[in-house]
């Protein structure tokens, strides 16, 4: 009988310990989060071959803490045909610095990207937003306008248009 009592006793401690002890730290968050914050920094240049697209790294997450978790950026364009916009695209993938296998530099928060497949006298709209390891997609505020025609390109900043 005295060992039914230790037994149910030592059960009973078991599992309070169990439970108190699962690892929940608090409320879950929303994975939107910790999404990257919007680039920094995001201008595009003509060139003769293309259109040099830079921006800088997001240093926060949405939720404003620092960003530790950044994978990669996407370039998305759509062509702009007179009043009519297509749907964005992504054209690029482009690994952040802390991607494994990916070699930081000096400016490794510095990232860029060349569109070669512009065609003159055509507009294009492009942002960049940034991934994080989850696979959870960053904010973007703003997209940029563009008239291809080579190193005189004219460039506008738009308000967010999706």
């Amino acid at each position: 009988m005295k060992t039914r009592k230790l037994f149910d006793v030592l059960a009973i401690l078991l599992t309070l310990v169990i439970i108190l002890a699962c690892g929940k730290k608090g409320s879950p968050k929303a994975p939107e989060l910790f999404a990257p914050d919007q680039v920094k920094f995001f201008a595009i240049n003509g060139q003769l071959e293309g259109l040099n697209l830079t921006w800088q790294a997001p240093e926060k997450a949405a939720n404003g803490d620092d960003l530790l978790n950044l994978e990669t950026f996407l370039v998305n364009r759509r062509a702009v045909e007179g009043k009519e916009l297509g749907d964005f695209e992504i054209i690029a993938e482009v690994p952040s610095a802390e991607t494994p296998g990916v070699v930081k530099s000096e400016k490794a928060t510095i990232y860029s990207y060349l569109d070669q497949s512009v065609v003159p006298g055509k507009e294009y709209d492009y942002y960049v937003v940034g991934v994080n390891t989850d696979g959870v997609k960053g904010v973007f505020s703003l997209v940029y306008r563009v008239r291809f025609v080579g190193e005189a390109s004219s460039i506008r900043i738009l308000n967010t248009t999706r």
